[in-house]
């Protein structure tokens, strides 16, 4: 009798450190996990901000050059011709509209 009841006491003495130390595992690796998800966190706010800082420059570069395209010559040449051809064809539709 007094040997089973040793026995149980050794038995949950083992098990009371068991689950002391499955505590102990359990907090250290909830406190790791939070660690890691504020350095992912951190690297994802870096990642984002990188992100837009370049589209921004992007956006700027495409304004510039589309503004250059714009004031090309060749471009400003062809502007004045379409708006030559508008005006030669609003003149033609008048002299239609005036004969008919």
């Amino acid at each position: 009798r007094e040997s089973e009841r040793m026995a149980q006491q050794r038995l949950e003495e083992k098990l009371v450190a068991h689950e002391r130390r499955a505590s102990e595992n359990l907090a250290q690796l909830e406190s790791s996990t939070e660690s890691w998800k504020e350095i992912i966190e951190q690297r994802c706010r870096a990642v984002e901000h990188r992100v837009w800082e370049q589209q921004a420059d992007r956006s700027d570069h495409a304004e510039g050059i589309l503004k250059r395209v714009a004031e090309a010559a060749p471009v400003l040449a062809i502007q004045e011709d379409v708006k030559a051809q508008s005006y030669a064809m609003e003149v033609q539709q008048r002299r239609i509209a005036a004969v008919v």
